[in-house]
């Protein structure tokens, strides 16, 4: 009789016990994530290279930076019930961070060459409040990836962050 209740014992406690483990903790979602905003980036990267001025042309391009924000938000919102990530796995999540800062500079940049462009079809404020709409979506996503992130990697995705808050910076100070 004994036997059989340490055994049930056993398995109650053993069962609690590694219920936790059964967490899955991948980095693919954050790599995903963090690819998806790179190519929408690329994407809106290209559309303001191509900018000529013209207003239909301005207009398809702030319909697609609102399409970013919804990819920023909707990354935000998947990546939030997801466990801390070992280290091992962690570590890579900074390959994609770095291409995002190269990728937002890049834009950042593209858009501030084409400012004479967006001003003159009257979009410069349009083109400056959709990044600091940027900045408030990606400050959140930052801080939601910086909290997957294990305690001794963290502050290289505060870093990360801080890098694209600055880019974003750059832009809004641009089309003030």
């Amino acid at each position: 009789m004994k036997f059989t209740q340490v055994l049930t014992l056993g398995m109650v406690l053993g069962s609690a016990v590694a219920s936790p483990s059964f967490q899955k903790r991948d980095a693919k979602p954050l790599i995903d994530a963090l690819t998806t905003i790179s190519k929408t980036t690329q994407a809106l990267t290209t559309s303001v290279s191509a900018f000529t001025g013209d207003a239909a042309e301005g207009a398809k391009i702030l319909t697609q930076a609102e399409g970013l924000l919804k990819v920023l938000d909707d990354a935000t919102a998947s990546l939030g019930p997801l466990a801390v990530l070992p280290l091992n796995e962690a570590v890579q999540v900074l390959a994609p961070g770095n291409v995002l800062i190269a990728d937002v500079t890049k834009v950042t940049d593209t858009l501030i060459s084409k400012k004479d462009a967006f001003v003159k079809n009257s979009l410069g404020s349009v083109v400056g409040e959709t990044l600091s709409k940027f900045k408030v979506s990606a400050e959140k996503l930052v801080g939601v990836i910086t909290q997957k992130l294990p305690p001794n990697v963290a502050s290289v995705g505060a870093t990360i962050g801080k890098q694209i808050n600055a880019s974003l910076d750059k832009g809004i100070a641009a089309f003030k």
